[in-house]
């Protein structure tokens, strides 16, 4: 990937479809994740401890090594923070741009 902090739902999709080694995490909370999520996605509740600023909101994500990482929530902007927050960890992470909205339409 590249040195970004975004990536846009057609450079994701592709990654996909090449079947890329990525890991997208969902931060939502769990019953806007019980409605629809991307296929083969892990989930997190930790929407609302990101928003609050908790530094180990992500603590117990367990993320395979050596593939990147894709965060996502509703609309991108909490995944933004959980993308930061990831990174500062080491781990080479960026932020679906738009979130489920944008991988709605």
């Amino acid at each position: 990937m590249t040195a970004t902090t975004e990536i846009s739902v057609n450079e994701l999709r592709g990654l996909l479809a090449r079947q890329a080694p990525v890991t997208i995490v969902d931060v939502r909370p769990t019953e806007e994740r019980v409605e629809w999520s991307i296929p083969g996605s892990q989930h997190i509740d930790a929407y609302e401890r990101l928003k609050t600023g908790d530094e180990h909101a992500l603590d117990e994500l367990e993320i395979p090594a050596g593939a990147p990482v894709v965060t996502v929530c509703a609309a991108g902007r909490t995944s933004l923070i959980a993308a930061d927050l990831l990174r500062r960890r080491g781990v080479d992470a960026i932020s679906l741009t738009g979130g489920m909205k944008a991988w709605s339409l």
